[in-house]
């Protein structure tokens, strides 16, 4: 296992772990075969049911949105991501995990667009929920997308400083 991990290093640092060569890291993130490797070595390790700290909450609170501090920005994967996308026209995006992610800088905006609508949340901040909201269930009267989410595709960071969600630190350049 020393090995992969040594690898996995020379790879992150720019340093070809075939040849010992230096390697352009931005030319490598162009490399839709690499991208797929990575998007499945991540997914195996990190979405596990029994590792995502989003995933257990979405366990325990099923009948609320979950909205995550992640860096600067607050974050809601899979169905909760659908509502914000209704409720406030955030963009869908797919983060490195292929969960279908959106989300924004402002809680007080996101909060407050979904206690308008009545809808249970909750918000998660270094691990302790922050705010909880127990209103009505937000997926319960709504049909939520599974058509058409598949063709969604990451968003580069190119794409303008108009877009309105997502925290760029997940967008595939």
């Amino acid at each position: 296992m020393n090995h992969i991990t040594e690898i996995i290093e020379q790879i992150a640092s720019g340093v070809d772990p075939t040849t010992g060569e230096a390697v352009d890291i931005e030319a490598l993130r162009e490399d839709p075969d690499l991208m797929r490797a990575i998007k499945k070595l991540n997914k195996a390790f990190f979405i596990n049911k029994g590792y995502s700290a989003y995933s257990r909450y979405e366990d325990q609170y099923p009948e609320h949105v979950i909205i995550m501090k992640e860096g600067k920005f607050y974050s809601s994967h899979n169905a909760s991501a659908q509502v914000l996308n209704r409720e406030l026209g955030y963009k869908l995006v797919r983060d490195m995990s292929d969960r279908v992610t959106t989300g924004g800088p402002n809680i007080d905006k996101i909060t407050g667009a979904l206690k308008t609508k009545g809808y249970s949340f909750i918000v998660v901040e270094g691990g302790i929920i922050t705010q909880k909201y127990d209103g009505y269930n937000p997926f319960a009267s709504v049909q939520l997308e599974s058509d058409g989410l598949e063709d969604i595709q990451p968003v580069s960071v190119a794409s303008g400083p108009d877009k309105k969600a997502y925290p760029l630190i997940c967008y595939f350049p």
